[in-house]
């Protein structure tokens, strides 16, 4: 079975850190991105 997957849109890279680690403990893959425009892009490609 596939991991559920989280696209992070976050500038500051300790919160950026935090979560995804969390995020990471409860089964999730993380994409971060540190702005919205490169998410948008990377969402309009899948």
């Amino acid at each position: 079975m596939q991991q559920p997957q989280v696209w992070l849109v976050e500038d500051e890279q300790g919160i950026a850190d935090t979560l995804i680690y969390t995020l990471q403990l409860e089964g999730f893959t993380v994409e971060l991105f540190a702005r919205g425009l490169p998410a948008a892009h990377f969402f309009k490609r899948r």
